[in-house]
């Protein structure tokens, strides 16, 4: 099938990791290019923002996105993936009572320093981090700032626990559940998860990789909401495509907008999307096009 490209919202299911999300995408679209707006490890399910095509670039609008997820984890040991793809390497005794885990997570809301799994994607030294820790190797990964902004948890059974937690780009739940554990004198691993927003997106909208066709792509106004919208004939979108300034006089506020969105006339379609520009002194000046 012919695909020009787009932004699509996917589910991706357990046990597969988010590559291989994108060749099953690939193959069913007949294409070569598609990349991701944050990876989910191989036992989680849910949302991915995925881009085909020439769209991959716009990938960046997405990736320092706040994110969504809710889940399950169990006190009492953990293992050296922090989840339960992995080997138990430790065990410990449960909190006194569910409440102090429940309280706990109080403390952790803001701003937090968190060390990421060695089990990640991470690189040290140009090296993946799950590869070094697999191989045995001994290394250190620097903590990180990461912020989370919702984090409730419900005891299901004793050392069992739902959660929903809320949180910036970059951090890790494993990590998260982990450190919980940890300050409550326990250790604790991931048993599900599940992410349900990414930014604006939500995984209501999502579509299996098996059943999503070209035409699920996002449209331009879904995708850039609340942002400077600016339809052009198409021989105006052929000179800002070439690099070339128009002249164009500011009848809706141009000149307060800072980056402008433009798209051709029928706007529905990324097809449809020109790229970004601003306006000055009554020019429109191409920024960054998408041919």
């Amino acid at each position: 099938m012919a695909v020009d490209g787009g932004i699509y919202l996917l589910d991706k299911p357990q046990g597969i990791t988010s590559n291989t999300l994108l060749n099953q995408l690939k193959r069913r679209f007949g294409i070569k290019k598609a990349g991701h707006a944050g990876t989910l490890d191989p036992m989680a399910t849910g949302l991915m923002v995925v881009a085909t095509q020439r769209f991959t670039r716009l990938l960046s609008e997405v990736i320092g996105s706040d994110k969504r997820y809710s889940g399950e984890f169990v006190l009492g040991y953990e293992t050296n993936t922090l989840d339960a793809d992995g080997e138990t390497i430790a065990t410990s005794p449960l909190p006194s009572s569910s409440e102090r885990v429940i309280e706990a997570c109080k403390g952790f809301l803001g701003e937090i320093d968190q060390i990421p799994p060695k089990v990640s994607s991470l690189k040290v030294d140009g090296v993946r981090a799950h590869k070094l820790a697999r191989e045995g190797q001994d290394f250190v990964l620097a903590s990180r700032r990461v912020s989370i902004y919702e984090f409730g948890v419900n005891e299901l059974a004793d050392g069992h626990y739902s959660f929903d937690v809320r949180c910036g780009s970059g951090t890790y739940v494993r990590a998260l559940v982990r450190d919980l554990a940890y300050s409550v004198g326990s250790l604790g691993t991931l048993t599900r998860l599940r992410r349900s927003e990414v930014g604006a997106y939500s995984v209501s909208r999502s579509k299996k990789v098996d059943v999503v066709e070209p035409d699920d792509s996002l449209s331009v106004q879904e995708f850039f909401v609340g942002q400077k919208l600016l339809v052009v004939d198409p021989i105006t979108a052929t000179s800002l495509l070439q690099g070339r300034r128009v002249g164009l006089m500011d009848q809706i506020g141009l000149a307060d907008a800072g980056r402008i969105v433009v798209f051709r006339e029928r706007a529905e379609k990324f097809s449809d999307f020109v790229g970004f520009a601003r306006w000055s002194a009554g020019e429109l000046i191409p920024e960054s096009m998408y041919p």
